[in-house]
């Protein structure tokens, strides 16, 4: 038979009850909200060693929404260990230039067991990928948090 688009037929209608707020399947999100925000909560707490402070105002859930999802969702995934995906993530963030979540980023960073030196290779490394800017702003951010977490 003739591709769809030469029988001129409209394409199937997609099931919106699937992909409500954004995940598959109505009714996951009810389902699995405690499981999802304990794992967040647990997953956050041994990147971070503490509870963090975004500064963000949480009056509309957004803040909690993508707290859920990204600590319970994406970084308890098993593909990659915790210390693995702390390092992609400050290299985006480098890459990206967003200080301040890099900032928490790093001090998750040097909880999880990156060092220094091995951090500011690789804000090198992409130096020459992201940015001679984007990497030094990232190496006297570095600083400036182990300066503020040795104030702890």
């Amino acid at each position: 038979s003739f591709p769809r688009v030469l029988r001129n037929t409209p394409p199937p209608v997609l099931d919106r009850r699937r992909f409500a707020c954004g995940y598959p399947f109505a009714g996951r999100e009810k389902r699995m909200g405690e499981a999802r925000v304990k794992t967040a909560a647990e997953t956050a707490m041994a990147l971070f060693g503490r509870a963090m402070e975004t500064g963000a105002d949480n009056a509309d859930g957004l803040l909690n929404a993508a707290f859920a999802h990204v600590y319970g969702e994406t970084w308890s995934r098993p593909g990659l260990d915790l210390k693995t995906r702390s390092l992609a993530t400050v290299a985006a963030l480098v890459a990206l230039d967003k200080p301040a979540e890099m900032r928490i980023h790093l001090v998750g960073a040097l909880n999880i067991g990156w060092t220094r030196a091995e951090l500011r290779e690789v804000f090198l490394q992409l130096a020459y990928y992201a940015g001679f800017p984007a990497a030094l702003e990232a190496l006297k951010l570095l600083d400036d948090v182990i300066k503020s977490e040795k104030a702890r």
